[in-house]
C-alpha cells in the first residue's frame, strides 16, 4: 500500500509572498486573495506564520494559481518578482557574513539549499564543471501539485532564486535551460546552468 505524500515547505517562503504582495499591492488585494482559498488555507495565512516552521507545500500552490490568474498570463512568470524578494530577503544577510561566497559553492550546495525550503524531493548536482562555469541540477520529486511543490516552483522559482544566489555571489550573467520537467512527463526536473564571474575590477 502506498503512504501519501505530503510535502511542506519552509514558513519563511509564505511570510515573505504575504510581504511582498502586501508591500507591492496592499493589503485589500491581499485579503481578495485570501478570500480566494479556502478557510483551511486562509488560516494557514491568516495565522502567527513562523519562519522556521513548516506549512503545507501544496497552499503555496493554491495561492500561487490564484496569484497568476490576477497578475499573469497563465504561465507563472507573474512570480519572478517574488521569488527575487524572497532570495533577497533570505541571502542578504548571508552575503553579509560570508562575504567570499561564489557561484560554484552556492550551485554544489544546492542539494541542501533545496532542504531549507522543502522536506520532499531530492536535488542532485549530476555536473559540476568550474572550468566552463557549468552545473547540471536534477530534482527527484513527484509531480503532484496536491502533495508536493508544483509547475511554478521548478518552470520559474528555482531558476530564479538560483539566478539572484549567483549574482550575488559574484556572477555576471547567468544562463539557464529547463531541459527536462517532472510536469511535462520527465521523471525529474533537470536545471542546466552556466554563468560568467565579474572580474575583479568590475566589483564595486
Amino acid at each position: 500500500m502506498n503512504r501519501q505524500i505530503s510535502g511542506n515547505a519552509k514558513g519563511s517562503i509564505f511570510i515573505h509572498i504575504r510581504d511582498y504582495i502586501i508591500k507591492v499591492y496592499g493589503v485589500e488585494i491581499w485579503g481578495e486573495i485570501l478570500n480566494r482559498l479556502s478557510q483551511s488555507d486562509r488560516d494557514i495565512f491568516g495565522g502567527q506564520l513562523n519562519k522556521h516552521g513548516w506549512y503545507s507545500a501544496p497552499v503555496i500552490n493554491r495561492l500561487i494559481n490564484i496569484y497568476d490568474n490576477m497578475f499573469g498570463d497563465g504561465d507563472f512568470k507573474s512570480i519572478v518578482p517574488i521569488v527575487e524578494y524572497i532570495a533577497q530577503q533570505d541571502l542578504a544577510p548571508v552575503f553579509d557574513i560570508f562575504v567570499n561566497l561564489s557561484p560554484f559553492f552556492v550551485l554544489s550546495s544546492a542539494p541542501s539549499l533545496w532542504k531549507r525550503y522543502f522536506d520532499t524531493g531530492e536535488v542532485r548536482v549530476e555536473v559540476a564543471d568550474e572550468a566552463n562555469r557549468h552545473f547540471r541540477l536534477v530534482l527527484e520529486e513527484i509531480a503532484d501539485e496536491n502533495s508536493v511543490s508544483g509547475r511554478a516552483i521548478c518552470t520559474y522559482a528555482n531558476p530564479t532564486w538560483l539566478r539572484i544566489a549567483l549574482i550575488m555571489a559574484g556572477a555576471e550573467t547567468v544562463t539557464m535551460s529547463h531541459v527536462e520537467c517532472r510536469y511535462k512527463n520527465a521523471t525529474s526536473c533537470v536545471l542546466d546552468i552556466w554563468w560568467n564571474n565579474i572580474t575583479p575590477k568590475d566589483r564595486k
